[in-house]
């Protein structure tokens, strides 16, 4: 019985041992933003009027969609994004 104790004692420490000593790199959240210049995106949240808004909120690795409309503005990306339009025919920057 105090060998089967012991070995059991031993293999939880073990695996105690593995488990801590493994490093878990957490992801970062892939936040959705959503332009349209109505302010209304379905509900969907957070929405944006302009493409620039988004991109000042958003932070690298967000994806912005933009809806459909002309879109007269400046832009400077130097972040990370992934900006998603409705077509060249239907969403113009």
């Amino acid at each position: 019985m105090k060998i089967v104790s012991k070995t059991v004692f031993c293999g939880a420490l073990l695996l105690f041992l593995l488990l801590a000593s493994l490093t878990v790199r957490a992801r970062p959240l892939r936040v959705t933003h959503y332009v349209n210049p109505d302010g209304l995106c379905g509900g969907m949240l957070p929405c944006h009027t302009t493409i620039k808004e988004a991109v000042d909120a958003a932070a690298d690795g967000h994806i912005i969609v933009v809806a459909p409309a002309t879109y007269t503005e400046t832009l400077s990306l130097s972040k990370d994004l992934t900006l998603l339009g409705a077509g060249p025919e239907t969403t113009i920057i």
